[in-house]
């Protein structure tokens, strides 16, 4: 555009126009009145303070009230990587503290430094903005100065090149974040605060690397339910309206209130863990839990050995909850015995430690209707590995559970228990469909004594929950469910 303007021509000859008034290089986040007086040049040239009003800025820009676009991809830096020296300068300037992470000031700096009133905002950021419980700060910092107008879940989209000896790239690989691109709007003023109605809408897209799926538009008000809160950016009206499946589910208190005590298993080194040869383990050690032993309603034995000298925590004993902890829909079960797990796990004590009771909570957990939810609310937003905080799992809600429900919701995860046993003994063709036919059945009633318990049909809500279904792996999903073809290219 600046050669159109200054040439009239496309490209003209030997020339390319003057752009020292276009292009500025300095410290977006450090202005020159929080730099010491006192010092060296050489320091001061690393600094590199800017401030963008000044000479070495965009004075006429700024004097009119700021940017109408800014675009950006700001640096990623996660808060181990940040000086104490540079903590404290950013901790004294900034609002966004705490957990930081260079690109979350920068959106502080330039949005309320740069950005003129009604000014749009576009930056590329990793996608744990969306969902993660250390970026909430940042949610809620945008949920009072602007309106989020567009989203765009990109996934892994940068390339890190290798290089060879003379500088030239040998190979390309994708640097391991999942990135969304976030568009918004700047409040007219600080003074007035966020006004939303149900007309501020947002428009929600994704993209893989290779094609895009056509987005949703959902109300701002139902996106942001509260500030902080994770961002729902799946699902559509059905989930988070007014009436929808998210906020009939949230009637019902969360998981927490049946806890004493929740914690992550050992966090040791992989040399620390040996595969167990034997179902005995030799004196000295103990078989450990691994996120590949448990499944949904069911664990197998333990593969895994670790020194007895190893393990600290206090939290194993049973009966107890185990709840993996990567993966984007929860897979839970019941476990009776005290091993200790590795950090795949999560272990879950309760008040009530009646094996039935702790079944039921189990079919509640791993049911369709929690799957979904956990899935919209949370994992959906984590395309990188997706995995479950330990606040995501005391917050699922969890309906109230007379004798009758617990009883009739135990005996069928019972039946899983077993029929899952014998399946893995059994050798012959006819028996193993039989048992995997008896299997989806037997989780086809949990899901809709669950769904009864919520007070909700589990067939009304199916074209709802499908979006999360359809995308998740199969250990992830109930056995029943049979997900509808995709289109090509979607």
């Amino acid at each position: 555009l600046r050669i159109v303007e200054d040439t009239g021509a496309l490209f003209p000859e030997l020339h390319l126009p003057d752009l020292s008034s276009n292009l500025r290089c300095g410290n977006t986040l450090v202005p020159p009145s929080a730099v010491r007086a006192n010092l060296d040049q050489r320091t001061l040239t690393r600094i590199n303070p800017w401030d963008p009003s000044g000479p070495s800025g965009f004075p006429d820009v700024m004097g009119t009230g700021g940017f109408d676009a800014i675009i950006g991809n700001p640096p990623y830096v996660f808060g181990e990587f940040i000086s104490s020296t540079e903590r404290a300068v950013y901790d004294e300037l900034y609002e966004l503290r705490g957990q930081v992470d260079l690109f979350k000031l920068f959106y502080e700096r330039s949005m309320t430094g740069f950005l003129r009133p009604n000014g749009v905002h576009a930056f590329i950021v990793p996608d744990a903005l969306l969902k993660r419980d250390q970026h909430g700060d940042l949610r809620e910092w945008l949920f009072r100065h602007a309106k989020v107008r567009r989203l765009c879940h990109v996934g892994q989209v940068f390339l890190s090149l290798g290089l060879s000896p003379t500088g030239e790239p040998t190979r390309a690989r994708t640097v391991g974040v999942s990135a969304v691109v976030v568009i918004a709007m700047k409040n007219p003023s600080s003074k007035e605060g966020p006004r939303r109605t149900r007309r501020d809408v947002v428009r929600i897209d994704s993209w893989n690397g290779h094609t895009g799926r056509s987005g949703v538009e959902i109300a701002l008000t139902e996106m942001e339910t509260k500030p902080g809160q994770p961002w729902s950016i799946e699902g559509g009206t059905e989930w988070s309206g007014p009436a929808g499946l998210r906020g009939r589910m949230r009637k019902f208190a969360p998981l927490e209130r049946f806890v004493t005590n929740m914690g992550r298993g050992e966090e040791i080194g992989k040399a620390a863990v040996k595969p167990a040869a034997t179902a005995t383990p030799p004196r000295g050690s103990s078989l450990i839990y691994a996120g590949q032993d448990v499944g949904r309603h069911v664990h197998v034995q333990p593969t895994h050995i670790i020194a007895s000298a190893e393990v600290r925590k206090q939290i194993y004993a049973g009966p107890k909850l185990l709840f993996v902890k990567t993966g984007g829909g929860p897979v839970a079960c019941r476990c009776d015995d005290s091993l200790p797990t590795l950090q795949s796990l999560y272990v879950v004590q309760l008040k009530n430690r009646d094996p039935a009771f702790l079944d039921a909570l189990v079919a509640v957990v791993c049911s369709a209707l929690v799957t979904a939810y956990c899935y919209f609310e949370w994992t959906s937003g984590k395309k990188l590995q997706p995995q479950f905080t330990q606040g995501n799992v005391l917050s699922i809600p969890v309906p109230d559970l007379d004798t009758k429900a617990v009883t009739r919701l135990a005996r069928l995860v019972e039946s899983l228990r077993n029929d899952s046993v014998m399946l893995s003994k059994s050798a012959g063709p006819a028996a193993q469909q039989a048992l995997k036919a008896r299997l989806t059945e037997t989780d086809k009633q949990i899901d809709q004594e669950v769904a009864s318990a919520y007070g909700l049909s589990l067939e009304d809500w199916i074209e709802t929950i499908r979006p999360a279904l359809d995308l998740l792996p199969k250990s992830q999903r109930p056995r029943w469910w049979v997900p509808r073809p995709r289109a090509r290219g979607v």
